[in-house]
């Protein structure tokens, strides 16, 4: 109902831009596969317009909804605007107490692709996965978690089977 000529017509030419339908089709594509939280890592210029665009259309207590009420949307938090330990490490030890550590997205934004606190944090959240798939397989394989222990967290056994250690053994 809305034709493109029109010059005024911002909702046409918002929904015409080619990034735009990108970031559409990614959010229909998150809501599908049924993702629990999105986290974004990222600093100034390369975060500021997904900022832009997501937090005006969510509530200021999103996070806090139901998904239910957040109408089957993620959970959404930015990360990686600074050097802080603290604060991606927090981060990742409330999603893996809610069950959520392995049904979230992470999205890295960066330009340049060198941006320090971008990196920081991505490193930081790579090691923690990766340490707890470790964790996990061992635990599995020593029986004290079973299958279902493992679809509730949104892992396959194939998804733990292939973790070595740093000489390359299976755990």
């Amino acid at each position: 109902n809305y034709p493109i000529d029109d010059p005024l017509d911002y909702h046409a030419i918002f929904y015409e831009n080619p990034l735009i339908r990108r970031m559409i089709h990614t959010i229909d594509m998150v809501r599908q596969e049924e993702t629990e939280a999105w986290v974004h890592i990222g600093i100034g210029g390369s975060i500021i317009p997904t900022k832009a665009m997501v937090n005006p259309s969510i509530s200021a207590y999103h996070n806090d909804l139901s998904k239910e009420k957040r109408g089957g949307a993620p959970k959404i938090y930015w990360i990686g605007d600074s050097f802080s330990e603290d604060k991606v490490y927090e981060l990742l030890e409330a999603l893996d107490s809610q069950g959520i550590l392995f049904k979230t997205k992470y999205n890295v934004i960066s330009k340049s692709g060198t941006t320090a606190e971008t990196i920081s944090a991505f490193l930081m959240i790579k090691s923690w996965l990766e340490i707890r798939l470790q964790e996990l397989n061992k635990a599995y394989n020593e029986g004290r978690i079973a299958e279902d222990a493992l679809i509730e967290q949104g892992l396959t056994i194939a998804d733990i089977t292939h973790i070595t250690d740093e000489n390359g053994k299976p755990y």
